[in-house]
């Protein structure tokens, strides 16, 4: 879950417009963001939110065949609801279809 959070962060800082002094509050990671150009800050982008959903697509098939026990003690429904709130509209499809896989699985 922490690897996905982070993923999203650098995502929304890439995102985000570059001023300095808000790069210079935010910290390094912030700060070198900026310092790239809009072409690169796009690709930076595309790269975090397509790790974000191969994540989401490998929880689709895990919810499949965990059983329900060991699902419910994982943090995967509280990042779904992350994604669902927070996420992008294709990350959030992609969360309702991990939680559609819930609702079908060994309940």
């Amino acid at each position: 879950m922490q690897i996905l959070q982070q993923h999203f962060q650098a995502a929304q800082q890439l995102q985000a417009p570059a001023t300095p002094a808000a790069a210079a509050a935010a910290g390094t990671a912030a700060a070198a963001a900026a310092s790239l150009s809009p072409a690169a800050r796009q690709e930076a982008v595309a790269a975090h939110i397509a790790a974000l959903s191969a994540a989401l697509g490998a929880l689709s098939t895990w919810v499949e065949w965990v059983p329900m026990r060991r699902l419910a003690a994982s943090p995967v429904l509280d990042a779904c609801a992350f994604f669902i709130t927070a996420g992008t509209a294709g990350l959030r499809m992609q969360a309702l279809d991990v939680l559609r896989q819930v609702g079908r699985g060994n309940l």
